[in-house]
């Protein structure tokens, strides 16, 4: 444990300097908690090695690691152990106990307790699993790792594996790890799904397994983010990055990626164990899926996000009474991903798309081209208008001609003597029936033409 403090010590030193709190911001925690979940059912009485029964190995090479942690000072240990109270008026599925709670400088504690402890009971893993959620202090400050040592399986009906999905979902730990002693391989199968889990037959194997899990929960991985244009060089994009924890579904981070004047991301301490999916908040938004980020190593993560600029123009926009917006669409499926404001400028990843813009009669625009660092430009006709005198109320409907067909532009239910009405430069088609008609023979057909920035006039008597 000695080769590892000095390993992790090294590593702190050459990252403390990216690793500010400016630069880590507040959703990163700022210290580690370790749980020690203890097994001191009956069978750790069975002999390990050399005589030596589980429990007696146990004790004495945790007993080393907590010592050999006092050095960290962003570290919180505590210890919890199940089995060593079954009391006549105590079910035995209650027997947990959290011996030591987290406390700065209690590794004395934890090590007195330690040497006290005697096998006597059973294996209530899901309910001690449980009561870990207020092991755990609430304050948001720390990235809390449960370390199950154990030789046997659930004795108490519980479910482990589906108590641990709940608890990591909840985010009161992260993914365990679980320490298999002298463990046939039928039980070792029941925790696959509890979470990282090494078998250890004898007391290197123990010691050694016991270093990884506390050398990766303390080590964590450190990652760059580099957004990549077209060519493949690094911007700044101001983009924000979402991490979300691929098993659990939940959003970890959500951090505006930022590069400094000389060119150079920050790099961010992680918590180990787990996987992420990544969105990038480009227009649309960019996934990548089932992301690992390898615990005691760094990792320059390029993420390519060329964009360019779609501008969509149109003069005299404001002829519509309402505002109008260009509603960009997946050539793939039609999905509408945004809505663009006339008259503004957007930033979209390299693509092609379609785009349908709220004119009267939407105006279309297909396979649409948006390069890499360029800028596209939409210029859409001006409108022009249809002044209709039908002098009674009545209803209205207007059809735009596209060769043979109609096309139904809108209904309308008219009260005055003549109706004002915007519409694209085309060909047109109206349909009028007085309110007081007394059939539908009684309706009026007429066709006109629109052309920008000019009125067409139609009467209808």
């Amino acid at each position: 444990m000695k080769h590892l403090y000095s390993f992790l010590c090294l590593g702190l030193l050459l990252i403390s300097p990216f690793l500010s709190a400016q630069d880590r911001g507040s959703q990163l925690a700022d210290r580690t908690r370790i749980l020690f979940i203890l097994d001191a059912s009956k069978s750790m009485l069975d002999e390990m090695q050399m005589d030596r029964s589980k429990m007696d190995v146990a004790k004495e090479v945790l007993s080393e690691l907590v010592d050999s942690l006092r050095n960290y000072p962003n570290l919180e240990v505590a210890l919890r152990v199940y089995g060593n109270n079954p009391l006549p008026n105590r079910d035995a599925c209650d027997d947990t106990t959290l011996e030591v709670p987290f406390k700065i400088n209690n590794h004395d504690e934890i090590i007195k307790k330690l040497g006290t402890i005697e096998p006597k009971g059973g294996t209530p893993i899901a309910y001690s699993l449980e009561q870990t959620v207020n092991d755990f202090p609430k304050d948001g400050l720390s990235y809390n790792v449960v370390i199950l040592i154990t030789d046997g399986a659930e004795s108490c009906k519980g479910d482990p594996c589906t108590v641990s999905r709940k608890l990591q979902e909840a985010g009161v730990f992260l993914e365990p790890y679980i320490i298999s002693l002298d463990m046939k391989g039928e039980f070792r199968d029941m925790f696959n799904c509890l979470g990282q889990q090494y078998t250890a037959n004898d007391i290197p194997s123990f010691k050694g397994a016991l270093d990884e899990s506390v050398r990766k929960t303390l080590e964590g991985p450190t990652v760059t983010i580099e957004i990549l244009n077209g060519r493949g060089i690094p911007y700044k994009s101001d983009l924000t990055v979402n991490l979300y924890n691929k098993k659990t579904g939940e959003l970890k981070y959500q951090l505006i990626h930022y590069m400094s004047p000389q060119g150079t991301t920050d790099t961010l301490l992680l918590p180990p164990g787990i996987d992420y999916n990544i969105e990038l908040s480009t227009v649309p938004p960019l996934k990548m899926s089932n992301v690992r980020f390898i615990e005691g190593k760094h990792t320059n993560y390029q993420i390519p996000a060329p964009q360019g600029i779609l501008d969509i123009f149109m003069q005299n926009a404001t002829y519509y009474k309402k505002p109008l917006t260009a509603l960009v669409k997946s050539v793939k499926d039609g999905h509408i991903f945004h809505s663009q404001s006339l008259n503004s400028r957007q930033k979209y990843l390299a693509g092609i798309y379609d785009l349908e813009v709220t004119t009267r009669p939407p105006s279309y625009f297909k396979s649409v081209e948006v390069s890499s660092d360029a800028t596209s430009i939409i210029r859409i006709k001006e409108p022009g208008f249809v002044s209709v005198n039908h002098r009674v109320p009545g209803f209205l409907s207007i059809y735009s001609i596209n060769g043979q067909e109609l096309e139904l532009v809108e209904n309308f239910e008219v009260k005055g003597p003549s109706e004002t009405i915007t519409l694209q430069p085309g060909k047109y088609q109206l349909a009028f029936r007085a309110k007081n008609a007394k059939g539908s023979k009684f309706t009026v057909v007429k066709k006109f033409d629109i052309t920008s920035r000019t009125t067409s006039r139609v009467s209808i008597y």
